[in-house]
């Protein structure tokens, strides 16, 4: 193979990882994502105290599909609705295997890129932000949208808005969040 050949496919493949979706940990406006608002904090709460090493092997069963009950919830994000608690039942941990948004976002000074942002708790835990990147859609550039297979746990969940560019003068979401609900 020739080496203009090798050559553009490394760049091709680095091109293709920098925009790959994945999601962060967090963001700080160092990032150039602006998140628009804040669930309220978790509530704190101690660590398990550790549990004393066991002398026969775990096991390998799934016992807890028996318990699985399926999960999905939908929620309308905009300018003004930017972050909504999603009901946990109590007692229950949702496992989230799957996230799918729409998004059209538009700003009369330049381009915004919109973001889904999931924030996770758990009591042992605490609180984690992870950011979806919205995908533009060639034939509608206002038009974006993701479809993202994860696995989060989480006792607590609010889904938001967050975004990078120029601000926004519209921007409206939908938002589809689905996986299994376990007791802990």
């Amino acid at each position: 193979m020739p080496k203009y050949y090798r050559t553009a496919g490394a760049i091709a493949a680095i091109t293709l990882a920098a925009f790959a979706v994945t999601p962060s940990a967090s963001a700080s406006p160092s990032d150039g994502v602006t998140i628009l608002g804040v669930p309220p904090a978790p509530a704190s709460a101690t660590r398990p105290a550790a549990q004393p090493a066991r002398k026969q092997p775990l096991s390998i069963v799934d016992s807890d599909a028996a318990g699985r009950q399926p999960f999905q919830a939908q929620v309308s994000l905009s300018l003004t609705n930017n972050v909504v608690a999603v009901p946990i039942p109590a007692g229950k941990r949702l496992v989230i295997e799957h996230i799918e948004s729409t998004a059209a976002a538009a700003s009369a000074s330049g381009p915004v890129q919109p973001y889904v942002t999931v924030f996770a708790s758990q009591p042992a835990s605490g609180q984690a932000t992870y950011l979806y990147v919205e995908n533009p859609l060639a034939a509608l550039p206002q038009q974006f949208s993701v479809a993202q297979q994860v696995t989060l746990y989480t006792d607590t969940l609010y889904l938001g808005i967050a975004f990078a560019g120029y601000t926004p003068t519209y921007i409206s979401m939908g938002v589809t969040v689905s996986g299994h609900l376990i007791t802990p």
